[in-house]
């Protein structure tokens, strides 16, 4: 979604697994988590950044 990011727009996704870990959205990648069981952050942006976000529920057992 963002074909001319560059690492200085910012932006990056933060996923912090035991060492954090960043993301960068670059065009054609995806990434798939549980957001509730992995701790994560974006970070500052300083250009305009396009992201999608989706969530699925489910009932209970």
């Amino acid at each position: 979604m963002n074909p001319a990011w560059r690492t200085e727009d910012g932006g990056q996704l933060r996923l912090f697994r035991p060492e954090p870990r960043e993301v960068e959205p670059v065009a054609d990648r995806l990434v798939v988590f549980l957001s509730e069981r992995l701790e994560h952050e974006v970070l500052e942006i300083h250009a305009d950044r396009f992201a999608a976000t989706a969530w699925f529920y489910s009932r209970a057992r």
